[in-house]
This record gives C-alpha cells, sequence and structure tokens, in this order.
C-alpha cells in the first residue's frame, strides 16, 4: 500500500524529471546561439535593429492577448491574482517601471532609433513572426496549463542574460541612453521570476502523466515555432544590411 509519503515522493520525482526535460529542450533552442539574437549582441547596424524591432512588438504590443488570456481562464485563485498584477504592470507600468505602460517602454525605445510610433503599431508581420503571434494567442487560450507552459516555461525562461546583452550592446553601438533601453533591462529582472515557477505550477496543475506529457509537448511547440519566428526575422535583418 503507497504511503502519503510514498506519493508525495513519485510526484516529486515525476516534477524533478519533466523540468529537467524542459532544461534539454531550453538549451536545445537557446536563444544566445539563434541569429537573430547573436546578431543583436554584435555587430548590428542601426537598420537592422529597427527590422528586428518592427517584428518583435509581437510580445510587448500585444501582450495583452497572451497574459490577458491567460488571466481570464485561470482556474485558481491565488494564481489569478498574480497574473492580475503581472497584466497590471504590463499596462501601467506602476509596480517596476515608473509609471510607464511596458508597450510604451518598448515604443519609446523604436522612437529612440529612429521608428515612428504609428509604423510600429501598424507593422507588417512577417509569416514566422504572424505564426507565432496566431500560436501564442490560440494556446493561452486554450487551457491554463498549455498557456502558462509556453509564456513561463518556455518564453519567459530564455530572457535573463540576453536581454541584458542586447541593452549593454545597443547602448555601446549607438549611445542610446538608460530611459530609452529600460524596456530590455525591466524584463531581464522581471521574466526571471515568471519563468522560475517551474515547480510550483507542476505541483499545482501538473497532477498525472498526460499533464506532465503535454506540458513538454507545449514547450517543444513554442520553441519551435517561435524559432522560425527568430529565423524569419533575421532574414529580414539580413536583407536590412
Amino acid at each position: 500500500m503507497k504511503t502519503a509519503i510514498d506519493e508525495k515522493t513519485a510526484v516529486k520525482t515525476a516534477i524533478d524529471e519533466t523540468l529537467e526535460q524542459i532544461r534539454l529542450i531550453l538549451h536545445r533552442y537557446t536563444w544566445s546561439e539563434q541569429p537573430v539574437y547573436a546578431a543583436m549582441m554584435g555587430d548590428v547596424s542601426i537598420e537592422q535593429v529597427r527590422a528586428f524591432t518592427l517584428q518583435y512588438s509581437v510580445f510587448p504590443l500585444y501582450n495583452h492577448n497572451y497574459h490577458g488570456r491567460l488571466y481570464v481562464i485561470c482556474p485558481d485563485p491565488v494564481w489569478r491574482q498574480d497574473l492580475a498584477e503581472i497584466v497590471y504592470e504590463e499596462g501601467t507600468g506602476n509596480l517596476y517601471a515608473n509609471g510607464i505602460a511596458h508597450n510604451e517602454l518598448w515604443i519609446q525605445f523604436g522612437e529612440s532609433i529612429g521608428l515612428v510610433r504609428e509604423d510600429m503599431w501598424n507593422a507588417e508581420l512577417c509569416p514566422g513572426t504572424l505564426a507565432l503571434r496566431v500560436y501564442f494567442e490560440w494556446i493561452c487560450g486554450r487551457s491554463f496549463l498549455e498557456g502558462v507552459s509556453a509564456h513561463m516555461l518556455a518564453g519567459e525562461a530564455q530572457v535573463h542574460g540576453v536581454y541584458s546583452r542586447i541593452s549593454k550592446n545597443l547602448k555601446k553601438r549607438f549611445g542610446l541612453s538608460d530611459a530609452a533601453l529600460a524596456f530590455w533591462d525591466v524584463h531581464d529582472i522581471a521574466d526571471v521570476e515568471h519563468s522560475g515557477v517551474g515547480y510550483k505550477l507542476l505541483d499545482k496543475f501538473a497532477r498525472t502523466d498526460a499533464d506532465h506529457r503535454l506540458v513538454l509537448k507545449t514547450v517543444r511547440d513554442y520553441c519551435g515555432i517561435e524559432q522560425l519566428m527568430n529565423l524569419d526575422i533575421h532574414r529580414l535583418m539580413q536583407e536590412a544590411a
């Protein structure tokens, strides 16, 4: 007969194994080794940064379609409260960004490199970026476990370290101010917290082997689609060189 201790140990083992498999998936898709991020951390031209920025707007300008959907379908009041805080911060910046909404931080970055606000909001997305946007909106509204796995276990897990290196490189190459680069610096710190919820998330919402398989499939799917977007953006950057 299994005791409560045995069941708790089995659950912990399953979670640890799933988190290790997630780590291996993320290693396969490491941002720092993808051409688009290597370019942004290297000898990138201002024209290439502009091309990148118009496409990468798919995250900061439309985040309400991702975190917002997660908030709506979240089945747990404690997690829903945490998501409400994230949605509030993204929309207002009142908690960590001196009252500047995160989409506005992105617009300010774009303006600092010579882009026009209206062009950023109305940018024509390349096929890879459009595919990411459609998938991300869909998965964040499909089920909470899938949506939060894509958003926090896959998407935000790669941010820390890469955003700070991009920020430092852009400051060095183009003399951008700290205010212009605030988006990168704010998210390099904030997304550590979001991506560090793995054990807590799986312990609460992934209770079966099927749940764990679904989490791994979602992380693989998200990383694969995001890589397609990154390759397409890098193509545009090469054309802009």
